[in-house]
Order: C-alpha cells, then structure tokens, then sequence
C-alpha cells in the first residue's frame, strides 16, 4: 500500500508518554504497531491539559515519536520535551510540590496529603471540545480513546467512522478488586453500569483483559470487540546458567505492587525462608525503593532498575506475581514466560488472560499453597526446567500476536 492510500488512525491520550516500563505504555505501542501494520497512518492527540499529569513538562518516549506525529494543544517543543503554557497546569505544578513538601514534613490535614490518580476522570467539556476540534481536522477513518474516562469524545464526532475505546482497566473492576481487599481505590470511582455510559457512542472495543471483554459485551453485544494480547519475544539466547535458583519479583512503583510486595514478604516469604533458609529473592523495579521493609526483609536483595531482565532470567528464576489489586493483565506475567521464568501467581494475576496460561503458570489462592509452590521450585531443578518450557512455548502461540484483525483491517 503506497503512502497517500493509508488511511489515518488517531489514538486520543490522557496521560504522560515519558514511561515505557509501564504495562499501560507497552499496550499502547503494541495497539499502535498494530493498527501501522494492518495499513494505517498513526497521529497522537493528547488531552491539553490533564494528559501532561502533574508536572509542566512531558519527555515524550521515542517508542511513541518514531511512530506517530504527537499533536499536545497548550504545550510547546524543545527537543522531544513537550512544556505547558497552560496557568491551570502551572498552578496545579505548585500546589502538588506543596503537598509533597507536606508529605515529607508528615503532617497530616485531614487527607490533603492524599492524592488519586485522575485517570478516570472525564476531561472538562472544553478540552473535549479542543481535542475534537483537533480530530475533525485531521479527518481519521478510525479514533482509539484510552481508557473509559475518554469515551465521552465520541459524542463530539459522530462522523469518524470507527471509534475504538482501548480499555487497559476497567475502572470499575479496578475499584471493585481494591474495596474486596478492604482498600480505598487509588483513583477515581465509579460502577460498572455509569462507565457503560461513557462509551456508549464507540462502536469497538480493545481490551488488555479478557475477564473484562466478556463484561462488556454481554452489554455491548452490537460492537466489535477484541482482545489484545501483551506482544513479547522470547529471549531463549539470552539465558545465562545459574548456580542456585532465586526468586524476582519486578514492579513499577504503584499501589497493587505495593500490596503486592508487602503481602509476598510479610506472608509467604517467611513461609519459604523456613523450609528453604538459602533462599533469595530479587526485587527489581521502582517499587523495591518504594517498599522499604523489602531492605529489611532477610534473603532479599533490592535491585531498583537494572538494563535486561534477561540478566536474572530462565529456569533458575522464579517469577513472583502475589498481586491482589488489580483490573487489566499484569504485563510482569507475559514478561517472565517470555523469558523462560517459572511463575507462581494469585489468580487475580492471571484472570484476565482468560485460560491462555494454564499450561504455564503455577496458581495459588493462600499464601500457604503459594509458599507450597515457591518451596517445590526451589527444591527441583526439573521442576524449574518443566515450567520454564511450558513458559517460552505458551509465549511464543498465546501470546505472540495482537488479535486485532477484526478491528483493523484496511479493505
């Protein structure tokens, strides 16, 4: 297909896209390569005002650049840096170093200090008004809104022929799971019929999660619906032999690893330590420094970032995915089996791969069954090699392709 007979996709953000070790941001570029490679031409529009989240300057990935213009109202370019122009941004700014000056000082003003992400909430009517303003212009045969909070655009352009929400979360799924762990949600609230509502003008749905496709189709049973699986390469050339077998645990810094980390260390790790005392755990990621009992925890080593996964990967690695907050898929999963890892995970971790990874992934509802697992690892080499096959196979036939053909065909 020549260059002036590609048809041209607008994907709508409301978020920063200075981040690709999120699962969120790995979505969105393999949305986007998808959509590039079934023909289309690829455009970024971001919200004006709140997409640039709580700082007045946006270092744009160039994972997101390489791919497609960025259009971004009130912000202008150095480099790839987007920077607001916008007073509302800049006050915001000021008042959150504020607030985290308050946080370092501990002093608490009746829940001041707390701040939710604001991904949930609806953008003003007129950013929406801008941003669609921005989209009729560029005249696009298909827009993909990210997240719930921005299915309301579709309501300012009934003439795109293809409006696509791109669910990462539900966020009523996701506040659901945070209340039946007796938590209070970390982002904005609401049920499941009033998101419905949002996105009653799209006509397609992407989703990360399949428990989460099912929900919304048995509603929505006129649209289009796919599911879009985490694309990841194996990397059985990168593995490295390994004396003695660990455990990792890899997260971004947010409040499901959080519980995540503290629950494995607090409630199995002890579990495993006592019928395994040379046993190590690896924390890689943010949230290592962002847990602090993990540098106190015996056997436990905090990494923060490192440059390849693949360095403390295979057989001889153990996965660790304990999460109990969630919506979406957890895209660490997909990244251990993609690297020849044993995992032993909650079912809240697999859910939303439906039953794609049954055949390699060890699952657990104590936390007894799940030092029970992590124990028998650790103690059989065999057992290791048996899951981490099972890991690479089951990487590379359930989750080697994006599934999105129904969506994004170019006739």
């Amino acid at each position: 297909m020549n260059e002036q007979s590609k048809r041209l996709a607008v994907f709508v953000t409301n978020r920063r896209l200075d981040d690709m070790r999120s699962g969120s941001a790995v979505y969105l570029r393999t949305c986007m390569d998808a959509a590039i490679q079934a023909g289309y031409e690829a455009r970024i529009v971001c919200i004006p005002e709140t997409a640039i989240g709580n700082k007045v300057w946006c270092k744009v990935q160039s994972e997101f650049s390489d791919r497609a213009e960025i259009l971004w109202p009130s912000t202008f370019k150095v480099g790839q840096t987007y920077v607001s122009t916008s007073p509302s941004v800049w006050g915001r700014f000021i008042w959150r170093l504020g607030v985290a000056g308050l946080s370092k000082l501990k002093m608490n003003l009746g829940g001041l200090t707390k701040v939710r992400s604001s991904l949930g909430v609806v953008p003003s009517i007129s950013e929406l008004q801008r941003t669609a303003k921005i989209v009729k212009d560029l005249k696009p045969e298909m827009v993909v809104v990210e997240y719930s909070s921005l299915g309301p655009l579709f309501s300012l352009l009934p003439d795109v022929k293809s409006k696509i929400v791109f669910h990462h979360d539900l966020f009523s799924h996701r506040a659901k799971t945070f209340k039946e762990s007796g938590r209070e949600p970390d982002h904005f609230e609401l049920s499941f019929d009033e998101e419905l509502a949002r996105f009653k003008h799209a006509n397609g749905f992407i989703y990360a999660s399949r428990n989460e496709l099912e929900a919304v189709k048995k509603q929505r049973p006129d649209a289009i619906h796919a599911w879009l699986r985490p694309m990841v390469t194996t990397r059985r050339d990168a593995l490295k032999p390994r004396d003695e077998a660990c455990a990792v645990y890899v997260g971004a810094n947010h409040a499901g690893n959080r519980d995540a980390l503290v629950h494995f260390l607090d409630e199995i790790w002890p579990l495993v330590l006592k019928d395994v005392p040379s046993a190590r755990l690896k924390v890689v990621g943010d949230i290592g420094h962002a847990t602090p009992s993990a540098a106190t925890t015996a056997n436990v080593d905090v990494l923060g970032r490192i440059p390849d996964l693949a360095d403390l990967a295979g057989p001889d690695a153990i996965g660790i995915a304990s999460t109990r907050l969630a919506s979406g898929v957890s895209i660490k999963i997909a990244e251990y089996l993609a690297l020849g890892m044993p995992v032993v995970s909650y079912p809240m971790g697999v859910d939303g791969f439906g039953s794609a990874l049954d055949a390699a992934v060890l699952r657990a509802d104590t936390p007894r069954e799940y030092a029970d697992h992590m124990i028998e690892l650790f103690k059989s080499k065999e057992k290791r090699a048996q899951y981490a096959e099972a890991a690479f196979a089951t990487a590379e036939t359930e989750l080697s392709h994006a599934g999105l053909d129904s969506l994004f065909v170019v006739n």
